[in-house]
Parts: C-alpha cells; structure tokens; sequence
C-alpha cells in the first residue's frame, strides 16, 4: 500500500514526465519547422524558430530538474527575445504615403508587424506555387523585385503587414486609397487565398491615381471569405470611407481575385451586393442558370488563364456563354498561355482593361 503523500508524490512525477517529454516534442516540431523555414530563405522566421527551440528546451530542462532553475531561466530568458518581433506595432509613418490604413472594427496595431511579409511571400512562392506557376511567376520578374520596389515607393503612410495579423484576429482592417476629386467611383479589392498581400496595392495603385478612382483593399483573414458575411463587410468599408470622403453611391465596382472572386460572385448571386460592376480575376464558381439570371443585369469584366491548375477554365467558359445566352453586358478575356498567376504576368494589361473599363462607365 502507498504511504501517506506518496500517492500525491507519483501523481507530480507522472505530470512531470509528461509536462517534460510534451516539451520535448514540441521543440521537436519548432526545429522542423526552423528548418523549413531555413530552407525557403525565411531568415526572421529562423530567428523566431530557434528563439522558440531554446526556450522550450529550456522550460523542460526547468520542469526535470527544478533545482538547477535559476541556471535554466537564462536560456529560457535568452530564447525569448526574438519574440518581440510578434509585440503590438503599427510599423514605421510616412506622412507622404498614399495609402491610408484603416479599420472599421479595433484600430489596435497587428500584433505580428515585426515579421517580414516579403519573406512570408518569398517562402509561399517556393513552396505554395506550382511547378508552371513558379515558371510563370519567375519568368515576370518575380514577387521579390515588387517587394523590393515597394521598399523605396511613398506607397503606405502605416508600413506595417497585416497578413499575419489578420490569419488570427479580424481587426477590420482595410487599405485605402483617397481620391484627389469628391464624386468618383470606388473600387473595392477582395484578395485570393493567403491574405491581403503589399503586391496587390503595389499594382493597383499607380492605376488608381492615373485615373482618380478610389480603393479599398479589405483585409479578410486567410481569405477564405464568408459568403454570409462578404456583404456585411462590404457595406461596413463602404461606411466608413463615407465618413470623411464623398464617392459616388452609384459607381461602386468589386474586384475579386480567386477565392476572393469566387465568393464575391455567389455574394451577387444572392441578391446581397449592389454593385456598379463585378471584375473577375481567375475565379469563377459554378453557377445555375437561375444564379445567373440573377445577375444578369450587372455588368462584369472577366478575366482567366487558359493553363489554370486551381480554378477550372471549363467552367469559366460555360457561366460565360450562359451570360451571353441571356445577353448579359459581360466582357470575357482568355488568355492562352497563362495560368492562376495571371494578376502578376499580365498586371499591365489587366489593370489597364479595368480602370478604362471603369472610366468608360463613368
């Protein structure tokens, strides 16, 4: 039979153990995780990584043998550092930027500024892209050269990323570009899967200067955007820009790029969007006859690769031929050789299709 307190004494040995071998594996994980992340060329997530790897194997050196703890609280202190890249911060301030950030929810800063997004893009670049769409992507100049060039542009007044910030808090947030006349159109940006990327800004803005039009870039998580919510936030951009910049109520288009299209058109299906005019960038979802005929009457720019991988282009050109069927003002751009990397290898051609298209209805 076990004494008095000797139960008590296996049951914290028990925990001890399991406390000790889950940090263990834990660092085990962050390891293979640094590794990749070494491997990709993201060189602040290394940093983080063995900042995480030290101090948790510093905690379960702590947990076996509490009474060498105070040898171990340096390590584990030392290991914590790099985790000041993820304390709250808006990034550096340019009183010249262009475009303004926003938020219509908690105007808190992101929490995770400090890490690189052009590393975080580089990383998805090797590792998220398909063998053609690397091919694509690298044979455009590749994303780094846009991050590079987004370095020494007055593009953002806030200098800060929200992609990570906003894969695990809903701030809100959204960029904007501010017309320098009252009464023109806005165009509103839904990004694709990965989040709300400095490169789309980069390659929108310049067109929305030229032609006086604004934008608004919200941010949606990992953008994996809610049907039942698209219209909500939508109108919640929508109001809050008008607080202090006067659009036109009349000409306001929606651009949605992948995921951030396919959602946007099923949003217009159902009847929630009131729109000027829908633009599609490599996205079109299955649509009925009855959903098309819904939307009919809206006017839309769509535009598609040929050698898409992601997004089928069969369907793309069915719902396109059943919108002609109807006699839809529907304008369709297919192009041959290119695939879900459109935005990026076509960007010149695209953007100056949608900002005259825009202008035209103006």
């Amino acid at each position: 039979m076990l004494k008095d307190n000797q139960g008590d004494g296996l049951y914290e040995e028990v925990i001890k153990k399991i406390l000790f071998f889950g940090c263990i594996l834990v660092a085990f994980f962050l390891l293979f995780l640094t590794f990749t992340a070494m491997w990709l060329g993201g060189f602040s997530y290394v940093f983080l990584g063995i900042g995480a790897i030290t101090a948790t194997i510093s905690l379960s050196l702590i947990i076996w043998t509490p009474y060498k703890a105070k040898i171990y609280c340096i390590p584990l202190i030392v290991g914590l550092i790099p985790f000041y890249m993820l304390l709250p911060g808006k990034g550096s301030f340019n009183p010249n930027g262009i475009l303004e950030y926003r938020s219509i929810a908690d105007s808190g800063s992101p929490w995770f500024s400090g890490l690189s997004e052009q590393e975080l893009v580089s990383m998805g670049e090797k590792w998220g892209y398909s063998e053609l769409e690397k091919k694509s992507i690298i044979n455009s100049g590749g994303l780094a050269k846009d991050y590079s060039e987004i370095k020494d542009e007055n593009l953002y007044k806030q200098n800060a990323s929200v992609v990570l910030d906003s894969w695990f808090f809903d701030r809100g947030h959204y960029w904007f570009y501010r017309p320098k006349h009252e009464n023109r159109p806005l165009l509103i940006f839904l990004h694709g899967s990965g989040g709300n990327f400095k490169a789309y800004q980069k390659w929108f803005t310049p067109y929305a200067i030229k032609n006086d039009i604004a934008l608004a870039f919200p941010t949606w998580g990992f953008g994996l955007w809610n049907e039942h919510q698209l219209n909500s936030r939508i109108q919640q951009v929508i109001n809050n820009i008008l607080i202090d910049c006067k659009i036109d109520e009349s000409q306001i288009y929606i651009c949605g790029l992948s995921q951030g299209s396919l959602t946007g058109i099923k949003t217009l299906c159902s009847g929630n969007l009131n729109v000027a005019g829908f633009i599609s960038i490599s996205g079109v979802p299955s649509l009925t006859e009855w959903e098309v005929g819904n939307i009919k009457d809206t006017p839309m720019l769509i535009f598609h690769g040929a050698k898409d991988e992601r997004v089928s282009t069969n369907n793309t050109r069915k719902v396109v031929n059943t919108f002609k069927h109807m006699k839809s003002n529907i304008a369709y751009t297919e192009y041959p050789n290119e695939d879900h990397t459109l935005i990026k290898t076509k960007s010149d051609e695209i953007l100056t299709k949608i900002f005259e298209w825009i202008s035209i209805k103006n």
